[in-house]
């Protein structure tokens, strides 16, 4: 029987099933019937081939479309000729025709079961970017971040804080320094709040595509109640699982006891839950979830709500 485990640091485990899922958010998850697919951002550099390694494997573990998608920067300064933009839009098709090629190239060493689309437009990487994803009616976008300074795994400016404030589907950020061999052993934490039974719910999934095990964390804050009272109802009893999950509750900074618990289990993947809300005009998405986008050392699955 589902149990809440009691509040102390060790797991305890339970056998549960799939999580109730409303029906329009079950159609948009990776193995769901109306699935645009997965989109994956490539700039084509160092990191590139780890990311799209990431998104080849969700892609074929779910059974999902995968578009591989490279912006180019287009816009021509006011000062040029007729005959310069005519030498720039010649080399920009030259540009996409080699990018395009080596995508192929990328995808071929990599290898996948399934056919991948490749996708070369021009604008600006992060329009471009959400621009895409609604066109194609993508559920999940896949792509790589740039933390250069410290640990960090993003940077701020960047175009994946950009897309990560901006966007309306899940973001999976895979980091320059992350384990992406394998995705085994997923972390999704949770509080009692609605965005946060759908995040569980796309962890549930996942960790079903992928034939690997899923631990639930809730986090007790200071001044918290102890448990998620109806937890266990989060989860439909008479559906076989496809996956083990187990469930920990801890007490202490969310951030700090999400980061730890991915490190001592080796997480491959942390699912998380975060709010769009809007500060001085500008898009955030909390502190908890900054700090665990900059540094899990592992990629970081972000499901979105609010306004953007």
């Amino acid at each position: 029987a589902c149990q809440e485990p009691a509040g102390s640091r060790k797991p305890t485990r339970n056998q549960v099933g799939i999580p109730a899922i409303p029906r329009k958010v079950r159609e948009d998850m990776p193995d769901g019937r109306s699935s645009g697919g997965i989109l994956c951002p490539v700039d084509l550099g160092d990191q590139s081939v780890s990311v799209v390694r990431v998104a080849v494997m969700m892609a074929n573990a779910c059974s999902v479309p995968l578009i591989l998608l490279h912006t180019l920067k287009s816009d021509a300064p006011p000062y040029f000729t007729p005959g310069g933009v005519a030498q720039l839009e010649a080399e920009l098709e030259q540009t996409s025709s080699a990018a395009r090629q080596k995508l192929a190239r990328m995808v071929e060493g990599i290898g996948s079961a399934l056919a991948v689309e490749i996708r070369v437009e021009e604008g600006d990487p992060s329009s471009v970017i959400r621009r895409m994803a609604e066109s194609l009616g993508a559920t999940m976008i896949v792509m790589g971040t740039h933390g250069r300074t410290g640990l960090a795994r993003i940077e701020k400016g960047s175009i994946a804080e950009a897309v990560l404030h901006s966007s309306a589907i899940p973001v999976l950020t895979v980091g320059p320094r992350d384990k992406i061999a394998t995705l085994l052993s997923i972390i999704c934490a949770v509080t009692d709040s609605e965005l946060s039974r759908i995040s569980l719910s796309w962890a549930v999934r996942i960790a079903q595509c992928l034939r690997t095990g899923l631990t639930v964390l809730h986090v007790v804050e200071p001044g918290d109640r102890d448990t998620i009272a109806d937890l266990c109802h989060w989860v439909e009893r008479d559906r076989q699982p496809g996956c083990h999950i187990q469930e920990i509750i801890r007490h202490g900074n969310p951030a700090d006891e999400i980061l730890g618990l991915a490190g001592e289990l080796g997480a491959g993947l942390l699912v998380i839950r975060a709010e769009h809300k809007l500060i001085s005009d500008k898009t955030a998405i909390g502190a908890t979830a900054e700090k665990l986008l900059r540094h899990s050392p592992c990629p970081v699955l972000t499901v979105l709500g609010g306004s953007v």
